[in-house]
Formats: C-alpha cells, sequence, structure tokens
C-alpha cells in the first residue's frame, strides 16, 4: 500500500501551525501542501504564503499554489450574464433582500468550486497521475489533513473513500500524535513561541459575506481592500438591477453584510469578544479561515 499525507493549506494560524509542526517532526511530515488560491486574498496572506512555502520547502514539503480562477472575477461575470453558455456559476453566499421586504440567502457555491474541487484534482491528477475519468488505482491511499482547532471541532466532516482518509491532526481525529487537542488560542501561543514575531494573517476572501462587523472593520482598516470590497459589494447589485430589467421580474438584490445594507452604508459594531468559530459560524466545510 502506497500512502500519501497531504495538507490542506489554507494559511491561516490552524494550517500554519500543522505545516510547521510537520517541519519540525513534532507531526507526520507530509508529501505536499496544496493551498487553493481564490485570486481574492489579502495581500498579507500571499506574503505569509511565500514566506510558509519557503520554510517548508526547506524541510522537505513542497506547497503547491493552485487555483479554479479569480472568483471575483467569475463571480461578476456570471452575474451580469448568467445565461452564458458554459459560464462558471461561481456564486458567493450573499444575503439576499427580496421585493417584499423578507430575507434570503444565496447558494454558495465558491468553497467547493474553488478549493475543495481543485484540491481534489490537483491530488488526482498532478500528485496520483490520474487521468480525467479514471478510478484512482487500488493500492493507494491519501491521507488528507486540515488544519481544524479543538475549539471548532463542529466544522470537522469525516470524509472518505476507498483511496482518501480525512485527519483533524489539531482534534486528534484520525491523527493522535499530539498528546492533546489544540485551539486556535493553543496554536498561537505555539507560533509564538518557536516563530516570535511571525504574524499569521487570517486566510479568507476580501469579500466574503461570512465575515462579522470585526472583519469588515480590519479591512476598512485598509483602504485598498476596502474599496475593493465596496466596489464588488455595488456591482452586484448592479448586475441584479439589469438583470431584473431585463426579465421584469420580482427579484431579490444581493448584499455583501448581513444588514441588507450596502457595504460603504454599514455602521459596523464591533464585538467585544472575538472567536474563530464566530467568524465562520456558517463554513462548515472545514476549508476558509484556517
Amino acid at each position: 500500500m502506497k500512502t500519501l499525507r497531504i495538507l490542506n493549506l489554507g494559511a491561516g494560524v490552524q494550517s500554519t501551525t500543522v505545516l510547521l509542526m510537520a517541519c519540525k517532526g513534532i507531526l507526520p511530515k507530509f508529501d505536499a501542501a496544496i493551498f487553493a488560491d481564490t485570486q481574492w486574498e489579502p495581500k498579507e496572506v500571499y506574503e505569509h504564503l511565500a514566506w510558509l512555502a519557503g520554510v517548508s520547502g526547506a524541510a522537505g514539503i513542497p506547497v503547491l499554489q493552485v487555483t479554479a480562477g479569480n472568483l471575483r472575477e467569475d463571480s461578476l461575470a456570471f452575474l451580469y450574464d448568467h445565461k452564458s453558455q458554459g459560464r462558471r456559476a461561481a456564486m458567493l453566499p450573499f444575503f439576499i433582500k427580496n421585493p417584499d421586504g423578507s430575507r434570503g440567502k444565496a447558494n454558495r457555491q465558491c468553497t467547493s468550486d474553488y478549493k475543495v474541487e481543485i484540491i481534489e484534482q490537483t491530488i488526482r491528477r498532478q500528485i496520483l497521475g490520474v487521468k480525467p475519468g479514471h478510478r484512482v488505482p487500488e493500492g493507494v491511499q491519501v491521507i488528507q489533513a486540515m488544519g481544524i482547532s479543538s475549539d471548532e471541532v463542529r466544522r470537522a466532516r469525516g470524509r472518505g473513500d476507498y483511496w482518501r482518509q480525512t485527519q483533524y491532526p489539531l482534534c486528534r481525529i484520525g491523527d493522535e500524535t499530539l498528546p492533546a487537542p489544540m485551539s486556535r488560542h493553543d496554536c498561537l501561543a505555539w507560533l509564538g513561541k518557536y516563530y516570535p514575531g511571525r504574524v499569521v494573517p487570517r486566510s479568507a476572501c476580501i469579500g466574503c459575506p461570512f465575515h462579522d462587523d470585526n472583519e469588515w472593520l480590519a479591512i476598512k482598516a485598509k483602504p485598498e481592500q476596502w474599496a475593493d470590497a465596496v466596489d464588488f459589494d455595488h456591482k452586484a447589485r448592479e448586475a441584479d438591477d439589469r438583470r431584473i430589467g431585463e426579465t421584469n421580474a420580482l427579484l431579490g438584490r444581493r448584499y455583501l453584510h448581513d444588514s441588507l445594507v450596502p457595504l460603504d452604508e454599514v455602521i459596523l459594531k464591533p464585538r467585544a469578544v472575538v472567536d474563530q468559530v464566530g467568524f465562520w459560524r456558517e463554513e462548515c466545510l472545514g476549508m476558509c479561515g484556517v
């Protein structure tokens, strides 16, 4: 049986901790770490990823940066031309204000299309050499690790088949190497001890509707990122208005903020207690924010 260990690398606190622990031999070594790039992460995430790839590469663990496309551009292209044949339905979980004033929520396809599927495709085709339409051969086992910490264990989802098994080392699920589960706070403490001064940014798309007000305030403090998010928020509704004008139908309008108010008009109210689960209360695929 040939076994390969792969890390789903979000480049946030938890997956960074898992990768660096593997580099130090605290956790079993990975054959590769895969970062699924939506091309819409903050600049500091890409800077951290470059540093991380250097440390990891020196330890013999390559970081593969792969992408299914530019989520921001694909999403707007779909919203403006949703009838186009072959157009990728790049759908974010927008908050919807219906014509009668009621609330709705758009289906989410971004995590699946831009993270889950491209990582699986990379494993199957690039790492295992399996051609499209072919099965992974018998005798190959992939251990796929994710950086979910113990304080958000509810996001862990068992996934496995004849060739793949999912593990959550920080929760001691599938991999009991660590003496005890580690929370996000524990990860920060470990990083502070072994990599003092290293600031690990939160990994999330700039215009993710799952941001709470604390995160929106952090983005607002960076004018370029804030302008990007505000522009995207407005353009989403411009696309809605165009579609409504073309169809004369009663359709809802999309917003990034759950108040159903344009992002640049929202009165942001920070929470005193900040926790990772709060940020990702609706993201249960374990692929974002870690």
